[in-house]
């Protein structure tokens, strides 16, 4: 078992490296397993492109896209 604040910190780590997406601004929460993204992203590729990434990581039970897309 991985614990959440491992799980917030590789997911916080793979949306930073992920340079195309712009990723920086968004809030990573985990609790038991759950990834919860919140903040505000620029496009809709760009919510779907993080939870993408959180998924990928390892101890992620499920992931709660809570991203908004800014309105310009």
């Amino acid at each position: 078992n991985v614990d959440d604040a491992t799980v917030t910190a590789a997911v916080k780590s793979q949306l930073v490296m992920d340079k195309a997406a712009n990723l920086t601004r968004v809030d990573v929460d985990t609790n038991n397993g759950v990834v919860y993204l919140n903040g505000t992203v620029d496009s809709s590729a760009q919510k779907g492109r993080a939870e993408e990434l959180a998924r990928r990581v390892t101890g992620v039970a499920k992931v709660v896209n809570n991203l908004q897309v800014a309105r310009r």
